[in-house]
């Protein structure tokens, strides 16, 4: 009798390790993807934690239900295999997408139903049941293994970064110290491409721009293709990323993006009063500056919206309200900035790094800046059209902002550029593609330099972003700039692989 019943506790065991394992995956292999976001940990255990409990919850009851007909390790393994079919949605929506443009719900409906009615049958073998939790095993094991190989490096790399002395720019001016304010626009495009490919007519804001004393490059362009790569080396000053990125690379960026390197350890050695604004918020309490948007502040996130689009729960939800209602997450915008920089009361100069998303996608906003349902936007032309009106709320919210800090310091360096330009049905395989280079790497560069400092005479045409800074603590620290040749890499952060394929 009780080898009977400890056989059967070990039988109820399996089935509810079997469950848990594709349960907790989807969590674990999201940290795993998105490692280098800094999404955190305490709101994705939880929300793994709460999974879990509510697939244990529904084996229970699937149990209740078909009790007289299967066993504990049949029902476990039934379940499990619904579990991923309900975590998979990412990937049938991408395909019904590339073959239909649509019914995505359905296919993942027809695709959970066949995977569910295979699962039934097959189930009575206790092959396939062993199978099913192996399979959840390798699930969790492998994203588990990647992230903490990451993380073990990511520590090497960070007490290398920290031995290191990193080189400090003197500031050599005796005089009063300018105010600076970095704004980056993300996926903002020059004027001539906005143009050519967009059919859209910028000249007036630029022309605004010019009246509030701004220089605009009009043959900027951006070193890099992405956000990733193309920000951490605007606030390194150097092309951070060549080739495969190394661990202390992705080190330093996540530094960086909390408001550390290189840049701003330089004002804050200089005196000024540092600020980090950016769009999705920051760990504000790993970096050093004295004020920023913080991520932890923001409920329904990029991080909760992310985790939704694994689930039928991103369409379904439009279903049942109509398209009046989209799963977007809460960002920081650029009236947010305006309001605090209004607030601010300090006596030092300020420094401020502002990165908003706009006019990237989600598109969020009428060319007046009303809030719209972003959620119909499927086809390019519908992203094509979206993307202009974000671009018309962005000159409307960047003039305001930018008459903000003037009425605060008339004497203030601002630059406002982008990370990339706009890649919206763009080849991301191949740069060489009709449009690809022009498209994403021609980008808005525009910059304010009060008359009586010498840098203005850095100022080009062709300015590229890395030297951004370069000329910026240039300006404040009254030296002349070693500026670095230009440099083009293409590369995405998921392969980790930067090719230079221009020099000049």
């Amino acid at each position: 009798m009780q080898t009977k019943t400890t056989a059967t506790w070990v039988e109820r065991a399996k089935a509810i390790a079997t469950i848990s394992f594709p349960a907790i995956w989807p969590f674990l292999n999201f940290l795993d993807i998105n490692r280098d976001e800094n999404y955190s940990l305490l709101r994705l255990g939880l929300y793994g934690v709460v999974t879990l409990l509510a697939a244990i919850l529904g084996f229970l009851i699937f149990r209740i239900v078909f009790g007289k007909t299967l066993s504990w390790n049949r029902a476990g393994a039934i379940v499990a295999v619904s579990i991923i079919s309900f975590f998979s949605y990412s990937i049938t929506y991408s395909l019904a997408h590339e073959l239909w443009q649509g019914y995505y719900l359905k296919s993942w409906a027809a695709f959970a139903v066949i995977m569910f009615l295979l699962a039934w049958y097959l189930s009575r073998a206790p092959l396939f049941q062993n199978l099913v939790f192996v399979l959840g095993v390798v699930l969790i094991v492998v994203p588990t293994a990647r992230y903490l190989t990451y993380q073990v490096q990511d520590l090497m790399a960070a007490e290398k970064n920290t031995a290191e002395q990193i080189e400090a720019i003197s500031v050599k001016n005796s005089g009063g110290l300018p105010g600076v304010y970095h704004i980056i626009l993300d996926e903002y495009g020059r004027a001539d491409v906005l143009q050519k490919i967009y059919g859209f007519d910028n000249s007036i804001f630029l022309q605004q721009l010019a009246d509030r004393g701004f220089y605009v490059a009009d043959k900027a362009m951006s070193n890099y293709w992405v956000t990733a790569a193309s920000i951490p080396s605007v606030l390194d000053m150097s092309y951070m990323f060549q080739g495969v990125s190394a661990p202390q690379d992705n080190e330093k960026a996540r530094v960086i993006y909390n408001g550390g390197g290189r840049v701003f350890e330089f004002f804050q050695k200089a005196g000024y009063y540092t600020a980090l604004m950016r769009y999705h918020g920051a760990d504000c309490a790993s970096g050093s500056p004295d004020y920023c948007f913080s991520r932890s502040n923001i409920i329904f996130g990029e991080l909760e919206s992310n985790l939704i689009r694994l689930t039928p729960f991103y369409s379904l939800i439009d279903v049942l309200f109509f398209g009046d209602f989209s799963l977007i997450p809460k960002y920081y915008e650029l009236w947010d900035v305006r309001d605090f920089l209004a607030g601010l009361k300090t006596q030092k100069p300020v420094f401020a790094h502002i990165h908003m998303l706009i006019p990237h996608t989600p598109h969020r906003f009428t060319r007046t800046c009303e809030p719209i349902n972003p959620a119909q936007q499927k086809t390019n032309e519908d992203l094509y059209k979206g993307y202009i009106e974000q671009v018309e709320c962005a000159n409307i919210g960047t003039l305001e902002l930018i008459d903000t800090i003037l009425d605060r310091d008339s004497d203030a360096i601002i630059v406002l550029q982008s990370d990339h330009g706009p890649k919206i049905g763009v080849e991301w395989q191949d740069w060489r593609a009709d449009n690809t280079w022009e498209q994403s790497f021609s980008i808005l560069n525009a910059w304010r330099i009060p008359p009586g400092l010498d840098c203005r005479k850095e100022l080009h045409p062709e300015l590229t972003s890395v030297n951004t800074f370069r000329i910026v603590t240039g300006c404040v620290s009254g030296t002349s700039p070693d500026l670095l040749p230009n440099r083009w890499f293409n590369g995405a952060p998921k392969n980790k692989n930067y090719i230079e394929i221009f020099k000049r």
